[in-house]
């Protein structure tokens, strides 16, 4: 999908900025479309192979091996991976643009947690699948208008992020 996913369910977030093409912001039990207390406690066996969750029908949501593989085929470099416009410094100047020779078109969109809205224009970040074993964490990858890395982390499932969804 070349886009980030704009479906609106209850409790999706708008973008602090307002922009259409950024779509919704997802806690991680809504972007698996599962029960609310997913984001506190651990619902790893109600994911599935493909977990289609919010994604359309015949699409679903990447596994952490299903970024891996998009990073490799990338040269593990998000400038591969990033829109050729739209990101931005600190200040809002043009900064870290990338080639999108993948297709894969990377926005800067916001991200939501708790209670700020953070890295309007700076950074993209996109839920996975992929849940840590305490319960209150899940696996997110991101990118950054500072730098063509592509990183990895486990933040609180309760954090808003964007979702990207992958075609069966």
């Amino acid at each position: 999908m070349a886009q980030n996913l704009d479906y609106h369910m209850k409790d999706s977030s708008l973008y602090n900025s307002g922009d259409n093409s950024c779509g919704k912001l997802y806690t991680w039990s809504l972007a698996m479309k599962l029960d609310l207390s997913c984001n506190n406690n651990a619902c790893k066996s109600s994911i599935d192979t493909r977990h289609r969750g919010v994604c359309p029908e015949n699409w679903h949501i990447p596994t952490a091996a299903e970024w891996e593989k998009l990073i490799n085929s990338s040269d593990n470099s998000a400038k591969n991976l990033k829109a050729r416009e739209g990101w931005k410094d600190s200040y809002g100047n043009p900064l870290g643009n990338g080639t999108n020779t993948s297709g894969f078109a990377a926005q800067p969109c916001e991200a939501y947690e708790s209670g700020i809205y953070l890295y309007e224009g700076t950074q993209g970040t996109w839920w996975t699948t992929l849940e840590n074993t305490n319960g209150n964490n899940a696996s997110i990858y991101s990118m950054s208008s500072f730098n063509d890395d592509i990183l990895t982390n486990q933040p609180f499932k309760t954090a808003y992020f964007s979702v990207r969804c992958i075609k069966n």
